[in-house]
């Protein structure tokens, strides 16, 4: 899997991924800032507290549940609070 990690995220994120097994390159490291983001597959991680200690394990959750090698382009959000239909009551 080929993973750019966006300008906004920190470097020190781009060593989970690879160790993973993922390609990783980031966004300024390709020339990438300010490229059409509906080329690329986009993560969002949605966490109160984004500092590299929070954000190891929603990573490697979603790292090891396999579900960015059924994405192709798009937007994946990881969100720090589990998701809740707003039409089932």
């Amino acid at each position: 899997m080929k993973i750019k990690l966006d300008e906004n995220m920190p470097l020190a994120l781009v060593g989970m991924p690879r160790s993973a097994g993922h390609e990783v390159a980031t966004v300024p490291e390709e020339d990438l800032s300010g490229f059409e983001d509906s080329l690329l597959l986009i993560v969002v991680f949605r966490l109160q507290d984004q500092r590299r200690a929070v954000l190891k394990r929603p990573a490697e959750q979603l790292l090891s549940s396999g579900l960015l090698s059924r994405l192709e382009q798009g937007l994946a959000v990881v969100d720090q609070k589990p998701y809740q239909n707003p039409h089932h009551w």
